[in-house]
């Protein structure tokens, strides 16, 4: 579990629960970088619409993801789904998404920039 100070009292049902936010930007071929996000140690494309996204800390699962395309433009890859929750894998722990359009794997294209809320459980508490 993250051994973290955290900000208390979030009003939630659930226990221990955390939310980190990033900022990514892509650039040629979809490769990513992230402009800020505390509590991500990295961000990498796996393969086409497929991104690995580094944790500083391991967690006991993902509790939901949410995106948003920040600018005007239509994005090319409006689809966001978490593809593999590895927040609880020791040493490397990750949350991997997938980016589609019309159901199938895309990049995004060179100059989006998305905001991502990832919120975890740091609790193994019922």
């Amino acid at each position: 579990m993250a051994n973290r100070t955290f900000t208390q009292f979030q009003g939630t049902l659930e226990k221990g629960v955390v939310q980190l936010f990033a900022e990514v930007t892509f650039g040629a071929s979809g490769a990513p970088t992230i402009v800020r996000g505390k509590g991500f140690s990295s961000v990498a494309k796996v393969s086409t619409g497929y991104y690995n996204l580094a944790l500083q800390d391991t967690y006991q699962r993902v509790l939901g993801v949410a995106v948003a395309y920040k600018g005007n433009v239509a994005p090319t890859a409006p689809e966001v789904e978490l593809r593999e929750d590895r927040s609880a894998v020791d040493p490397d722990p990750s949350v991997r998404l997938n980016f589609r359009a019309a159901g199938t794997l895309t990049e995004p294209a060179s100059g989006d920039t998305v905001l991502l809320t990832i919120t975890l459980s740091n609790s193994t508490a019922l």
